[in-house]
């Protein structure tokens, strides 16, 4: 029996130099059984820990490549002062024109058959809105720096408050292939924007898109409503001329 437990204790020596993780003990009975070492709970709370950071890191590495795109700085998207730009809609025109533009207001006046109004627009890098509008207004020259702001600005848009273009709120995005119009074809620094409002009373909803090109603003718009009345409005940009002209 002495001679057993020296085998014992010798083979539990030679394990233990050998850096087996396992410990050896003897039963009651004589029989020897093997217990494996299980990793502490702080030691299996790190490695959770630090799988999750990798993950979240991955993600957010994965997000920023998905996007690719550029920061938006919507100054870059200004229509120009002294242009007047011509849209076609079905056998309809229109004309815009830029009255006067400052750092922080952009004076436009437009024209649809007999009718005219203007809009001056505050106007950011990261956002513009219509902050006033005058029908058949009297005087068409310069009011950007005396006129009243509205409490209320209309048509907001902002690159930090997005929608998913099926909300009232305009979606943002760059637009990837080329976009043709009457005027010309785009193929770079084109935005388009999206929002979709829901009648609260006949669930009918309204669709809007626009397009707009760098250093020449609006040059598309559809409008598309749906139901069994449904239709589709697009306005296109067909000509730009100097107001020297």
């Amino acid at each position: 029996m002495k001679r057993l437990l020296f085998l014992f204790a010798a083979l539990s020596l030679l394990l233990a130099a050998c850096g087996i993780g396992s410990n050896i003990s003897e039963t009651s009975n004589g029989e020897v059984s093997e217990e494996t070492t299980e990793p502490s709970a702080n030691e299996a709370e790190v490695e959770t820990q630090e799988q999750v950071e990798e993950k979240e890191t991955e993600v957010a590495e994965e997000q920023a490549t998905a996007s690719g795109q550029e920061e938006i700085n919507l100054n870059d998207y200004r229509p120009a002062t002294d242009k007047i730009r011509t849209y076609v809609q079905d056998e309809f025109q229109i004309t815009y024109e830029v009255v006067d533009q400052n750092d922080q207001y952009v004076q436009e006046s437009v024209k649809f058959g007999d009718v005219s109004s203007q809009h001056v627009y505050q106007w950011g890098k990261e956002g513009f809105s219509i902050v006033y509008s005058e029908e058949n207004p009297q005087n068409e020259s310069s009011i950007i720096e005396d006129f009243k702001p509205a409490e209320s600005p209309k048509e907001a848009v902002s690159i930090k408050s997005q929608g998913t273009g099926e909300s009232d709120k305009w979606d943002m995005t760059v637009l990837e292939e080329e976009l043709s119009v009457p005027y010309d074809t785009f193929r770079d620094d084109v935005i388009m924007m999206k929002k979709t409002v829901t009648s609260e009373t006949s669930g009918q909803k309204t669709s809007t898109i626009r397009y707009y090109a760098r250093d020449v603003g609006l040059v598309k718009e559809v409008i598309e409503v749906d139901g069994e009345n449904g239709y589709t409005i697009t306005t296109e940009l067909e000509e730009i001329t100097e107001t020297n002209e």
